[in-house]
Parts: structure tokens; sequence; C-alpha cells
């Protein structure tokens, strides 16, 4: 009867362990290949974690961003070298852990591909950023966590920005993707 007491007070506490979306961390380093299905181009995205940097490099558009997530900055490089420099929304900020505001859409995992092969075990959240954008993300369910769906949404759960789909993770990353320029001037609205 102890026993069962003990089991009954523990239990609570070890399925708050399990949920805190705290918990769920990328490696301190990551690249993947990354497919952005709304605009149909494919490339690379990495993080580097102990440097607060994170970027992705586009194929067909030839576009590369770096996000400087200590100065909450961003750099846009075209395909023909130019630059310019913005403020990060908060829907472009990356951190390493979920934070705490961060809701388990499901109380399960979800298995892509076969099951009884194994499968992909996935957790999916969703991050309130503002009063009518989320950003939804599925990680592997796994220490530590890797990306693999990363989708905006707006009110009534509409998306309202990428959806970027990751695969082939890997804790190598290219540090040519992490190169901070010298001179790269805002970019300017008008004319």
């Amino acid at each position: 009867m102890k026993n069962l007491i003990v089991a009954v007070f523990a239990l609570p506490l070890v399925l708050s362990q399990l949920s805190d979306p705290t918990k769920v961390c990328a490696p301190d380093k990551l690249q993947s290949d990354v497919y952005d299905f709304n605009n149909n181009d494919f490339g690379k995205v990495a993080a580097d974690f102990t440097k607060n940097l994170s970027s992705v490099a586009f194929v067909k558009s030839g576009l590369r961003a770096l996000y400087d997530l200590s100065s909450l900055k961003g750099y846009l490089f075209a395909s023909d070298g130019s630059c310019t420099s913005f403020n990060l929304d908060q829907t472009q900020v990356v951190t390493q852990c979920l934070p705490a505001n961060s809701r388990q859409l499901s109380n399960t995992t979800t298995t892509i591909g076969l099951a009884s092969s194994g499968g992909l075990k996935i957790v999916a959240y969703e991050v309130p950023v503002t009063a009518t954008v989320s950003i939804r993300l599925a990680f592997t369910d796994s220490t530590p966590a890797y990306p693999v769906l990363r989708q905006v949404i707006g009110t009534n759960s509409t998306v309202s920005g990428g959806v970027l789909f990751f695969t082939n993770p890997t804790v190598t990353i290219d540090p040519a993707l992490f190169v901070i320029p010298v001179v790269c001037p805002p970019i300017t609205i008008g004319g």
C-alpha cells in the first residue's frame, strides 16, 4: 500500500517532467538539409548556439540569411553578393530549447514512416509568438531533439509564413554559413 501511495504522488511529478517543453533542446551545433514548401526551394540550415547564430542558404533563389540571435540582427545575402541588414522579427528568432510557454499538440508521439520498421518518432509543439501568430514545430522524440518541421501559423490556423521541412541532421556545421559581413547596409523601405 505504501508503494501505491508513493506511485500515485510521484506519477504527476514524472509526467510533468516528461512534458516540460524547456527540456526539448537541439544540440549546441546543428545543420540539416531544408525544403521550403512556400517557395519550392531547398538548401541548408544551420545553428551554432555556442555563438548564438543561425543561418539558412537556399539553392534555387541563391539567397542566404544569417541571424545574429544576440543582437537580433539579420543579414540577407543575394546571389549577386549584395548584403542588406534588418532587425529580426519574433518569428525569425530560433532558440536551442523550447520556451516555457510552448504547448505540446498531442499527448503522444507521432511516427513518420512504418511504426513496425522503427519509423521516426516526433513530438509537435506550438509556440505563441504574438496574440495572432504562433510557430508549430515538430522535433524528433530524442535527446538532443532535432527539428523536423517548422510552420508559422496565423489566426484560425492559417499559414502566415514559411513551412520548412528538415532532413539529414548533423552536428557538423559549415562555418561559411556564419560569416558576418563587415559592411552590410540596412534595408530601406520606400524610395
